[in-house]
């Protein structure tokens, strides 16, 4: 989805999101970051928090996926956006420990809530999206 220009949120950058372009995404989100002034200290936590949710969209969702990210009231806010359907969204109210070693998979998402200030997710039948929003400063 693309905003038109008079509506476009600060500092607006968007990609596709591949496994083989993750690192490229990653650059991009940090750059991103920096240029609307979050604290150097704070991006290493955000560029995994990220990498995490686009690499869930590439593995369990279904292509294309897109990543957005641009400024909103003092946050970085990142989109991923794919186009397929997550029967359980409710697993985004995720317990507040991690997932026990034992348990296959799910570590991607509770590490994405933990860094994030908050991580929503919609699904439709359009598609799911993941929205995080991280604290610039």
């Amino acid at each position: 989805m693309r905003l038109g220009p008079e509506a476009e949120p600060l500092g607006q950058v968007s990609a596709v999101v591949t496994l083989a372009r993750l690192t490229d995404l990653r650059e991009l989100a940090a750059a991103t970051a920096h240029r609307l002034g979050m604290r150097a200290s704070a991006v290493p936590d955000v560029l995994i928090a990220i990498n995490e949710i686009a690499t869930n969209a590439v593995t369990h969702g279904r292509a294309p996926a897109w990543l957005r990210i641009w400024g909103e009231a003092g946050d970085l806010v990142v989109e991923v956006r794919d186009s397929g359907h997550w029967r359980d969204a409710a697993l985004a109210e995720l317990p507040s420990e991690l997932p026990p070693e034992t348990v296959p998979g799910g570590r991607g998402l509770w590490i994405a809530r933990a860094v994030a200030r908050t991580l929503t997710v919609d699904t439709d039948r359009f598609g799911t999206r993941v929205t995080l929003r991280f604290a610039l400063t």
